[in-house]
């Protein structure tokens, strides 16, 4: 599902004494099934952009199209088809979380967009599965959960509506180290699995490096950087410009290859460093 935007313009509280810019003559094609990060720092504009990508937000100028629906200024439709299309599962879960068990929570999307109960119990309990929540929990409250365990609990509820785009802002947010590999394993599997295209907003530079095919800096409401991850993180002018960190992998690897008097590698997880190390007799 292709998306669009051209000419996006969108101002918070316009015409009044606290107006202010947050997004300023943004372009962006992102063809289907793409897997693309949105980095920048607070402020900058990329949760108000990708909130545009849902119907969440409407532009105060210019238009979003994802596929054929077109999002314009004060143009009245019904968004509900969009956004069972497109799910946004926010940077805190309890913002989406408020029913009295986890699976009523997560049922909530596939009813909402016309499923009727037992096919979205069905999606639910494939959903909850799909995270990695175990059945235990299906009957509690879901605050009465783990920070961990309410952000499975959100992002279930977002894929049980089976959408084809999924945006994630900050989606390992609350996990321990093994929970955000398994939740970034996930997002990579359904991604390659389903074909889906998968926006993900992240203040971390090694999830950018390991996963995304393609990277957007924002700053200053305004599209700063899009192309190949690797390629940003060649630009020392332009990490230090947009106040990003060089990711843990490429740090280690480029020290030992300018120490080495060799060529830095292009690498992008750590089963790669490895095996460059090991190359290199690093190891031994």
């Amino acid at each position: 599902m292709p998306i669009l935007i051209q000419e996006l313009n969108y101002t918070y509280q316009l015409n009044s004494p606290f107006e202010r810019v947050a997004l300023r003559d943004v372009n962006l094609e992102i063809p289907s099934g793409a897997l693309v990060a949105f980095v920048g720092h607070t402020g900058s504009g990329k949760s108000t952009l990708v909130q545009h990508i849902n119907g969440l937000l409407k532009p105060t100028a210019g238009k979003v199209q994802v596929d054929d629906i077109i999002v314009e200024p004060k143009k009245k439709q019904d968004l509900k088809p969009l956004r069972r299309r497109v799910g946004l599962v926010f940077q805190y879960p309890e913002y989406q979380l408020f029913e009295e068990t986890v699976l009523k929570d997560v049922m909530f999307g596939p009813m909402n967009f016309g499923h009727d109960a037992a096919t979205a119990e069905q999606l639910a309990k494939e959903a909850l599965r799909t995270v990695g929540l175990d059945e235990v929990f299906w009957s509690r409250s879901p605050f009465d959960l783990s920070g961990g365990q309410m952000r499975r609990v959100a992002i279930a509820g977002v894929l049980a509506s089976q959408p084809d785009v999924l945006i994630v802002d900050e989606p390992t947010a609350g996990l321990d180290p093994q929970g955000r590999k398994h939740m970034l394993s996930l997002f990579a599997r359904l991604h390659a699995e389903t074909g889906m295209t998968l926006l993900l907003i992240t203040h971390d530079m090694d999830q950018v490096l390991e996963y995304a095919e393609r990277v957007i800096v924002m700053e200053n409401a305004q599209v700063a950087f899009d192309g190949l991850p690797l390629d940003l993180f060649k630009e020392e002018t332009l990490l230090e410009q947009f106040h990003l960190d060089l990711p843990h992998v490429l740090s280690l690897a480029w020290q030992v290859a300018d120490r080495r008097g060799l060529q830095r590698p292009d690498i992008r997880t750590e089963t790669e460093l490895i095996e460059w190390l090991m190359t290199k007799g690093v190891s031994e």
